[in-house]
């Protein structure tokens, strides 16, 4: 990991991002523990996170200019991520890794791929790092420790409705977000709902999943919208 830290340092400009992708990277080490994965596994998934987000000063960029040009932002985000992916590969990051990457975020492919795992009877542990990755993206806000979850309005909030509802107010994501919105609304997985609330349902359905992981594997019971204050307690027993 030292010479993906390396890496990072090299692809990403930004060191508020780098903070960020290395708190998600902790935070993969230690649910990747609590789900089993073996060693290599384990490795490819924190990598994953380490680097995930390692073009976001050329991305923001990309998307800024087609606003300027009354182009496509998604298009200029899926362009600047799949360039990104490229340079990844021709520094030998694994296969494994890079598609966990691809299937981090609120785009509909990684949306829809994400789902797709998720309507699957049996999960591989490769299956399961992939939601573990995306679902540490959805929560982790910024470079923070997370904020309990709490009971209000007759629904259970914790850092995935959070972070969302902060993108969702936010009016530079505003289009990209309708764009989004546009694309998979009509699909089976998401009928009518908007990104917001399609990264909610699932990020709330990868944490169902992770805890009958947890508990089937382990014999460990945890609430599901707990999970992230449960990972965050043991980074910080272990620092």
């Amino acid at each position: 990991t030292g010479v993906t830290s390396a890496l990072l340092d090299e692809v990403c400009e930004w060191e508020n991002v780098r903070a960020h992708c290395t708190i998600e990277a902790a935070r993969i080490g230690v649910l990747g523990e609590m789900l089993g994965f073996d060693r290599l596994l384990l490795d490819d998934a924190v990598i994953a996170a380490l680097l995930h987000d390692g073009h976001k000063k050329q991305e923001i960029e990309a998307i800024e200019e087609a606003l300027r040009n009354g182009k496509s932002s998604r298009a200029a985000s899926v362009a600047s991520a799949t360039k990104y992916l490229e340079t990844l590969k021709s520094k030998n990051i694994s296969s494994r890794t890079l598609r966990f990457i691809s299937l981090v975020g609120g785009m509909p492919d990684a949306l829809i791929g994400i789902k797709t795992i998720l309507n699957k009877k049996s999960l591989s542990d490769e299956d399961m790092a992939a939601l573990a990755v995306h679902y540490v993206d959805n929560y982790t806000r910024d470079d923070e420790w997370v904020i309990p979850a709490e009971h209000t309005g007759g629904k259970t909030v914790n850092d995935v409705d959070r972070r969302e509802t902060r993108n969702e107010s936010n009016q530079k994501y505003k289009k990209i977000y309708d764009e989004i919105t546009k694309v998979i609304r009509d699909h089976p997985f998401f009928t009518g709902m908007s990104a917001f609330e399609a990264m909610v349902a699932v990020s709330h359905e990868i944490e169902r999943r992770i805890a009958r992981a947890i508990e089937a594997r382990n014999g460990i019971r945890i609430i599901p919208w707990e999970i992230p204050e449960v990972v965050d307690e043991k980074i910080k027993s272990a620092i």
